[in-house]
């Protein structure tokens, strides 16, 4: 019993009880700021080995699909027609024998939401450049992925 006759914690253990309860809400507070920084983090900078795995694929298929496209039309899409002639029939020249869709539209978008960029660097000898550029989205920089072949 303490001096006001209750029974349990006297005045000076509420004080002890105050700053454990200050330091259990200080600690959920930071835990929610901390969890609300990354769930609104730009999803670009933060899970860029899963996207650079699915890349690869990616870039197989259109580079298979190209080689298709040449099969079926006589020519390789040029680099005005770009990879979009592979899911639409081209307009500009050279115009395909015979053609028809061999990839969908969003197949032609990297996992950063940008195109993938396609040369024709030399159509005699069927050697296509394609590639992403990458989580920074800017052509020419050490994260562009591409394939050797």
């Amino acid at each position: 019993m303490n001096e006001s006759g209750n029974i349990g914690a006297s005045h000076g253990s509420h004080s002890l009880l105050d700053r454990t309860e200050i330091g259990r809400t200080a600690v959920v507070l930071l835990a929610g700021f901390t969890f609300t920084a990354i769930a609104f983090w730009p999803s670009r900078y933060f899970c860029v080995v899963p996207y650079e795995a699915s890349v690869r694929p990616q870039l197989s298929t259109l580079y298979t699909a190209v080689h298709a496209f040449k099969a079926l039309g006589g020519s390789y899409p040029t680099t005005e027609q770009g990879l979009s002639a592979l899911a639409t029939k081209p307009t500009l020249p050279p115009l395909p024998l015979t053609w028809k869709s061999l990839v969908k539209m969003d197949s032609l978008i990297d996992p950063w939401g940008t195109p993938y960029v396609y040369r024709l660097v030399d159509p005699e000898k069927g050697i296509i450049a394609i590639h992403s550029n990458g989580p920074d989205l800017k052509e020419g920089t050490e994260d562009d992925l591409s394939l050797e072949l």
